[in-house]
């Protein structure tokens, strides 16, 4: 390559390096404004994304406290529904517990993840609320604390065993293929900006104490 060719290529190279590091450098200065941006954004389109979500209340209740429930029996919850309902007596909690973790289905209850087990199924049970609302108590909570999720095929039973702040893509913060039976809950870190919206995520670990099992 002769030398007119090497400086043309370094006079096209050098700014485009610059540019990727400029890019990096703003994105991670700049990224928990962003995402609480996106958030702000997203509980602006509750009122769009309701002809498309609304929610179908299928609870009726459950006095199943123990034993073993044929799997085939359940009709286990479609998306969107609400199929139980999540009691925290010291806080004063009892709100409906929905299918599914949109927007617009966060406004209604508690939204169980999708991708996280159902109770009693014998893994991590996954669930989330808004802070500004719904669970702006949960801040309250402390070890030992009981949670009673009631759903129509059983009443099952969790004790708090801890609390953690993380980043909300923090991949450690839980783990879906668990092989025990437990319970995270979820919520935006509080304090963490306007709405209640935030970078981080506040969640309350608990372990199983009673219910039926389901196989």
């Amino acid at each position: 390559m002769n030398k007119k060719l090497q400086g043309l290529t370094a006079y096209l190279l050098l700014p485009l390096v610059f540019l990727i590091l400029a890019y990096l450098l703003i994105y991670l200065l700049f990224s928990p404004i962003i995402d609480i941006g996106i958030s702000v954004f997203n509980m602006a389109t509750l009122s769009a994304e309701a002809g498309t979500n609304e929610i179908r209340d299928t609870f009726k209740g459950s006095s199943v406290f123990s034993g073993v429930v044929n799997a085939k029996d359940i009709t286990f919850p479609k998306y969107s529904e609400s199929f139980g309902r999540v009691e925290i007596e010291t806080l004063g909690i009892s709100l409906p517990l929905i299918f599914g973790d949109s927007n617009y289905q966060l406004s209604r209850g508690l939204c169980q993840y999708m991708g996280s087990s159902f109770p009693g199924t014998g893994s991590t049970v996954l669930i989330g609320g808004h802070n500004s609302s719904f669970l702006y108590n949960l801040k309250n909570i402390k070890v030992g604390d009981i949670v009673k999720i009631t759903t129509n095929y059983g009443v099952f039973v969790y004790k708090v065993s801890g609390t953690a702040v993380k980043n909300n893509n923090d991949k450690t913060a839980y783990d879906l293929g668990e092989k025990r039976e437990n319970l995270v809950l979820y919520t935006c870190y509080y304090g963490g900006g306007s709405l209640g919206v935030s970078a981080k995520r506040f969640f309350v670990y608990a372990d199983f104490l009673s219910g039926p099992v389901v196989k």
